[in-house]
């Protein structure tokens, strides 16, 4: 197991993670439940570049490297796919919950 990557996330590091959109909507998609479940997705089709353009930097430089320390995510720096990483059952819960929830949520969370 890599030593950079947080052996058992916290609560408040996994709640984090969700913290922004872009993040939560990647996370969710890698979830079992969803189409893709554990397929490698595109990660820059999580990017609102209508928005910011800086949106696709942000998210190549701060989301994917921050969900990729803590293990949640595993990042193709080639290709910006990404797949559950090993400490992607520890956020699962979470996730679960706020997708299950969807509909009850407010349209912006998700």
């Amino acid at each position: 197991m890599n030593s950079s990557i947080d052996a058992r996330p916290r609560p408040d590091v996994q709640l984090e993670a969700v913290a922004n959109l872009a993040r939560r909507r990647l996370l969710i998609t890698l979830l079992d439940g969803t189409p893709f479940g554990k397929e490698p997705i595109d990660a820059s089709e999580f990017v609102d570049t209508a928005d910011s353009p800086e949106s696709l930097v942000d998210m190549r430089h701060t989301h994917l490297p921050k969900l990729e320390g803590k293990g949640f995510i595993r990042w193709n720096q080639n290709t910006d796919y990404v797949s559950q990483g090993p400490q992607f059952g520890e956020i699962e819960p979470l996730l679960t919950m706020l997708y299950e929830s969807r509909d009850e949520l407010p349209e912006e969370w998700l």
